[in-house]
């Protein structure tokens, strides 16, 4: 039994895009889809939405790439392989030990290393306006303008 599938006259696909029927699928949506290892007369695979309560019809994996798609693969959960190989991994102080799958470096920025501190005094209170304020206001208009 095959276990991939090429896709070859969807709208918007490389003709040839190998899919993997051995996994799940996730549409734009979030909609999980797996494969119910039947084919279409046509030989295409059918699909059934999983994770609902509704029961879905089954949809051929070309016209729910049209209509639902793109499809990207649903992560998987690790093996018991790769959980034994992080818990029982050997540790030595600082020494870093390989992780069971390949890990992309995370690039430290410049400003994640030196952090400036800007310290500001606050600003003084304006007085607030009183009635002797207004007075001597209006005796400096009365002589001849606000200096």
């Amino acid at each position: 039994m095959r276990t991939t599938f090429l896709l070859d006259a969807v709208p918007g696909i490389h003709p040839g895009t190998e899919i993997d029927l051995t996994r799940d699928w996730l549409d734009f949506l979030g909609g999980r889809w797996r494969w119910t290892e039947k084919h279409t007369d046509a030989g295409v695979p059918t699909m059934r939405q999983i994770g609902t309560d509704a029961p879905t019809e089954l949809y051929p994996l070309d016209e729910l790439y049209l209509w639902r798609g793109p499809l990207t693969p649903a992560p998987r959960p690790a093996t018991t392989d790769q959980a034994a190989a992080v818990l029982h991994a050997p540790y030595k102080g600082d020494e870093q030990v390989r992780p069971p799958l390949p890990v992309k470096p995370v690039l430290k920025s410049p400003a994640a290393t030196a952090v400036a501190a800007v310290v500001a005094e606050p600003k003084p209170a304006d007085p607030v306006p009183s009635p002797g304020m207004f007075a001597q206001f209006l005796a400096r208009l009365r002589r001849g303008g606000a200096q």
